[in-house]
């Protein structure tokens, strides 16, 4: 063993675990610059990811490059190691990569060396646009990377920028997993290789059959929306099913029912966003999607624990109960425990909120589904205090329904249109006592008893 080489392989990655946090803020200048000119304007369809090479890797690659041998100051080795920082823009299909290239090679116009280009307004961000995109790798696949300086004062910091489709993402994560990361594997087993083309075929033609779906969508006429939403709504519910089922199978060996709470999370989920749109549901499907696809890559355990840290901070009483009933049945009822799931690996969002925000969030929307229905509009003939009053008392009734009854229907579609439908019944009876001298506050208990005792 030279033990001259690790010392200086030990003496490179010293300097690097330095240097990781410039890098890190590197690639979030990077990151923010191309969410603004390219991501944010993409309608969903776009998005960027960064990763700071790890030590291991940068130590593995020192040895398989030969970089000791070729570079004799460690500094050096890092000063022209070109996939330290990587940076990757990930559109919807495979036909939307040389789309995006072209746009970046119209912004990045001029150059001082005919080689790296920039834009006139981020000239520290530079890009090596003269080669042949897109690149032929190893594998015989075609790949859009491109070589880019990031210049820091008198420095410059290679970094790479990949433009990936979904589907030749997650193959790309595939093939690193089986080939790179696989110490078993040679590269001569012809099965191997067969196998990973052939799986490399098969992503390609889902990919296909994707786009023509999206376009699809995106062409129907007016007359057809409602209907095309709809069933796109169920298409997205179904991969959240699917995904979860899969999960559910490996983990515990069984699949229960759970599909009412898909389809619910999935109308909150676009409600939340911007409502039952073309547009807000690419958004939506997309982010879903690669939400889904990680909780498949990570392995999501179904059965552990949820923790909820700090406390409830909506100040509403409604959303107060809710919240909490959800987060107390979650680990005693697994129909409740997997509805929290669900809702936690696709509500995660830009911002990250705790588990228990993601909770108020959802009691909030629910609350706003039940007094949306209409049977609360008949009340605005009382007297403002009295009004919100019954108001209030109804919905903690509600609440108070929920928790006793202990089964996660009555927070999906079907339990909100029966609680809507007893309250469009009840509500009348509230305003015939009211409107024959009764006073609310001496008729209330009595009233919202027999509410309590007639739901199903």
């Amino acid at each position: 063993m030279n033990l001259d080489l690790f010392n200086y392989i030990e003496q490179t990655l010293e300097i690097y675990e330095t240097k990781k946090n410039i890098y890190k803020l590197i690639a979030e200048e990077i990151t923010e610059y191309f969410e603004d000119i390219l991501v944010k304007d993409s309608g969903g369809e776009l998005s960027i990811q960064y990763r700071i090479k790890s030590t291991e890797s940068t130590r593995e690659k020192i040895i398989r490059n030969n970089l000791a041998h070729i570079h004799d100051d460690p500094e050096d080795v890092l000063r022209n190691m070109r996939d330290l920082i990587g940076v990757r823009l990930e559109c919807m299909f495979i036909q939307d990569e040389a789309k995006i290239y072209e746009k970046i090679r119209s912004i990045f116009t001029k150059t001082e060396d005919g080689i790296f280009y920039f834009d006139p307004f981020m000239p520290k961000i530079r890009l090596n646009i003269t080669e042949r995109q897109p690149q032929k790798q190893k594998n015989g696949f075609g790949i859009y990377k491109l070589d880019g300086v990031f210049l820091l004062g008198r420095e410059a910091v290679l970094f790479e920028l990949q433009i990936k489709a979904m589907v030749n993402n997650f193959w790309g994560e595939i093939e690193h997993k089986i080939v790179y990361k696989n110490s078993a594997y040679v590269m001569a087993d012809q099965y191997v290789t067969d196998l990973m083309i052939s799986v490399k075929d098969g992503l390609n033609m889902i990919d296909s059959q994707l786009s023509v779906l999206y376009n699809q969508f995106k062409r129907t006429d007016d007359k057809k929306t409602n209907n095309v939403l709809s069933q796109m709504s169920m298409f997205l519910s179904k991969m959240v099913h699917d995904t979860f089922a899969e999960l559910m199978m490996e983990q515990i060996g069984f699949v229960i029912s759970f599909r009412p709470s898909c389809d619910t999370l999935i109308s909150y989920l676009l409600a939340k966003n911007g409502g039952q749109t073309y547009e807000n549901y690419g958004t939506t499907m997309l982010r879903v999607l690669r939400l889904l696809r990680s909780a498949k890559q990570e392995a999501l355990r179904l059965d552990e624990k949820l923790e909820f840290d700090g406390c409830l901070a909506s100040g509403d009483p409604f959303v107060n109960s809710i919240a909490n009933t959800l987060s107390d049945f979650a680990d005693q009822d697994f129909n409740w425990h997997l509805f929290c799931l669900i809702l936690f690996c696709i509500g995660k969002g830009q911002t990250e909120k705790t588990k228990l925000e993601m909770l108020e969030d959802y009691a909030f929307y629910y609350k706003d589904r039940i007094l949306s229905s209409g049977a609360f509009t008949v009340l605005e003939q009382l007297d403002p205090y009295t009004c919100a009053l019954v108001k209030q008392d109804l919905l903690l009734s509600v609440a108070q329904i929920i928790r006793s009854k202990q089964n996660i229907k009555y927070l999906c579609e079907s339990g909100m249109t029966k609680i809507s439908n007893m309250l469009q019944s009840f509500i009348p009876l509230i305003l015939d006592n009211l409107g024959n001298g009764g006073d609310w506050i001496e008729i209330r208990e009595s009233l919202l008893y027999e509410l309590q005792s007639n739901i199903e």
